[in-house]
């Protein structure tokens, strides 16, 4: 019988080497499914890194029986910021292997309890592919992966007492009477959202919903994310890709300066909704004047006026007032130029 395993699981227990500087791959191993899972990480064998009280293998499965952290969806775009940052802040931490699906509740138990962590992160989801447009096309897979499954980690994570951290958006308002744009009146945590024109919003505000019965998981409001390190994914990514922009002002996500408290949030216990954006709103083609000014002097593109819709659009600002309780996070302007600033400075070393 064929039973799939993962090269770097410790149950196979094989001391792979370890070159002086990295492994000289084919363009044949580069391509192969199982080398494409593990490329990200093969190149941290060569460095003799302690990450955390545990040293890691290059998916960060842990010589050790327990671990802290435990990664879910680690080679996606989050999970990839997630785990850079554990690196940085010496996290004790695992990955779980991509073979392990959200479905698969017995594999994630399995995991679990080898591991035993106190907190997982699970960045695993869907937003579809190659956009959310392909959640409405494919409804009953996007109900396994962003709901069931979803629901899957939380209580296995709840059966065993782990803190479990989900990422949800927050692109479910629009601007109403109630919350004009301008005003400064931003959509709290308790505020019904008032945004449905997509199935893969409708999903989220079901999870939503069905998570708050669960005491030990902390949902983090994710909206338009941008990543100083211009992940492919990332909101400026995409828009330097346009040369024409439409600009509403909005909430953001500036990843550089959000992801790195979600450790600190775990480790303080706290669970429940969270608008995971910076404070105040700013503009698409605001941030592409940011990135000109500070970045590349170079880039140019179009301004054009949002067309009028009958439709609403999941544009808002979001009152991140309960964030605020806990934590300084920088207003949404300031976060994004110094996400920009490094990001420069980056270019200029690698030059």
């Amino acid at each position: 019988q064929d039973v799939e395993l993962h090269p770097f699981d410790t149950d196979v227990n094989v001391d792979w080497p370890k070159p002086e500087k990295e492994y000289i791959l084919s363009q044949k191993d580069v391509n192969a499914k199982t080398l494409k899972e593990l490329l990200p990480h093969l190149r941290s064998l060569s460095e003799k890194e302690k990450l955390g009280s545990t040293p890691l293998s290059p998916f960060g499965l842990g010589e050790s029986k327990s671990v802290d952290y435990v990664v879910m969806g680690a080679t996606g775009f989050f999970g990839t910021k997630v785990v850079s940052l554990l690196k940085e802040q010496k996290k004790n931490f695992a990955c779980m292997p991509q073979s392990v699906r959200l479905s698969n509740r017995k594999a994630i138990e399995t995991y679990l309890d080898k591991w035993q962590p106190k907190y997982v992160i699970n960045c695993a989801g869907t937003a579809g592919k190659p956009n959310i447009g392909w959640c409405e096309s494919n409804q009953a897979e996007t109900i396994d992966i962003n709901v069931t499954g979803q629901l899957n980690v939380a209580e296995a994570c709840r059966q065993r007492n782990i803190h479990c951290t989900l990422f949800g958006t927050g692109c479910l308002y629009y601007y109403d009477k109630d919350h004009p744009m301008g005003s400064g009146r931003g959509y709290t945590e308790e505020d019904k959202p008032n945004f449905t024109g997509n199935f893969y919003g409708r999903m989220r505000i079901v999870l939503e919903d069905l998570v708050k019965s669960y005491p030990n998981v902390l949902s983090l409001r994710i909206a338009f994310p941008i990543d100083g390190h211009m992940h492919p994914r990332s909101l400026v990514a995409k828009l330097l890709k346009y040369p024409k922009i439409t600009s509403t002002p909005t909430s953001y996500t500036v990843m550089d300066s959000l992801f790195p408290l979600i450790t600190s949030m775990a480790e303080k216990g706290l669970v429940g909704i969270y608008n995971f954006t910076n404070p105040g709103v700013t503009t698409n083609g605001d941030i592409l004047r940011m990135y000109k000014k500070i970045v590349d002097p170079t880039h140019t593109w179009e301004d054009v006026e949002t067309p009028q819709s009958s439709v609403p659009r999941a544009y808002s600002e979001l009152n991140v007032s309960k964030l605020s309780k806990h934590f300084k996070v920088p207003s949404v302007t300031k976060a994004i130029a110094l996400a920009f600033e490094s990001a420069k400075k980056r270019d200029e070393a690698a030059c």
